[in-house]
């Protein structure tokens, strides 16, 4: 019988364990060159636009790049209405050839409106699609089908041109087997540890007790979980798995922890059948799968015995461990999203017969994410070091 009360840390990715300015470089220079093959002159989304889509749940850079470049489309459609053509590109040509000028989005104030249209996080692109087309034209509703109703890479026109960005044009080449348009270094090499050295030795210190447990929990895109056989590997679709979570986790220095990322819910998605965006949080089964991580350490089955609790209300190994004692569960995040899916996940895990409780600890310095963040989150850090630690000095035997 477990007497005391077992810890467990469950750890955002982007602006949590990583200063993500891969990405927001990435973003950006995405951005711009949808904008320059318009003709344009002005810039992308600044860091500030940035930390508002994560406040308002768009931590899925392919999803609120293509609202960017949407909300452009429709600015410039309601200069030009008679520019719109039938596809993205041929729309892009005959804007860039009306020579005129057009203003720049504020790109924030778009995502918050697709924030209070859907009165909850964003995390797919049919409310991003609901709202512009209420400011456009009929017409151009092809265009903005074509640029939202695909989001993923290699297909969708938005995330086609961040991954060359964000990976470099070698390593898209090869993760996507296509021929780059651009030619670029990785911006994601330029992303930086947010976790000390400090509390980071600290934080080993606290799991090496055997009382405490910790995983990464991110919609980063990410390779298939550990332990699949030869076979099974050798089956899976490289494209779907870029290792983008996994490079953060090293430059974190957290490389050995379990990672339950977007490739470990694509692939339980493809193996049960089921749509990606049923999986990854804020659906409480990405947080059941880092829960079980967690504990376990198996990426593989921790992912397994989350869709059986989640589909079936069947409670299984390492889940099931949890009704012995009692369970803490903290999770340190950037948005809203991930902390309500952890507390939606102890409610199932509660009408399971276990006994937990979820504490959210908000990461945000920017204001906008500080009050989004404040609707869910327990409490707010200014980063994770300070959140961390004040954990630890809780955690950390005498």
């Amino acid at each position: 019988m477990i007497d005391t009360e077992r810890t467990l840390l469950l750890f955002d990715i982007d602006e949590v364990l990583i200063n993500p300015i891969g990405y927001n470089v990435a973003m950006r220079l995405a951005v711009e060159y949808f904008v320059k093959q318009m003709g344009l002159d002005f810039g992308g989304p600044t860091d500030q636009e940035i930390a508002a889509f994560h406040a308002y749940g768009m931590t899925n850079e392919w999803l609120s790049g293509a609202m960017c470049l949407a909300a452009i489309l429709v600015e410039a459609a309601d200069v030009q209405p008679d520019r719109i053509r039938g596809s993205l590109q041929s729309t892009m040509v005959a804007f860039r050839q009306g020579g005129r000028g057009y203003s720049r989005p504020d790109f924030a104030a778009v995502a918050e409106a697709v924030y209070q249209n859907n009165a909850s996080v964003v995390h797919t692109a049919t409310p991003v699609f609901d709202t512009l087309s209420q400011q456009t034209s009929p017409k151009l509703y092809p265009v903005l089908s074509e640029v939202l109703g695909n989001i993923r890479p290699p297909d969708a026109p938005f995330a086609a041109i961040f991954q060359q960005f964000a990976l470099g044009s070698a390593q898209f080449s090869d993760i996507y087997d296509l021929e780059p348009i651009l030619d670029c270094d990785p911006c994601l090499a330029l992303d930086e540890s947010a976790l000390s050295s400090e509390v980071r030795e600290r934080l080993r210190q606290v799991l090496a007790s055997g009382d405490y447990f910790a995983a990464i929990y991110s919609a980063r895109p990410s390779l298939p979980p550990k332990n699949l056989s030869v076979q099974e590997l050798e089956a899976v679709d490289r494209r779907i798995y870029p290792p983008e979570a996994e490079m953060a986790a090293a430059i974190a220095g957290l490389s050995d922890l379990p990672l339950i990322g977007a490739g470990s819910m694509a692939w339980l998605a493809e193996c049960r059948g089921k749509a990606l965006d049923s999986y990854v949080k804020p659906s409480p089964a990405q947080a059941l799968a880092a829960i079980a991580a967690a504990i376990s350490g198996d990426e593989r089955t921790a992912l397994e015995a989350a869709a059986h609790l989640v589909e079936e209300n069947h409670i299984v190994e390492p889940l099931e461990e949890l009704a012995e004692g009692s369970t803490h569960v903290v999770v340190f995040e950037d948005s809203s999203g991930g902390i309500r899916a952890a507390r939606q996940a102890a409610d199932v895990l509660r009408t399971a017969g276990t006994s937990i409780r979820v504490t959210g600890i908000g990461i945000a310095q920017d204001h906008v994410k500080r009050e989004i963040l404040a609707e869910t989150a327990d409490w707010l850090a200014p980063n994770i070091n300070v959140g961390l630690s004040s954990i630890l000095d809780n955690l950390t035997p005498p």
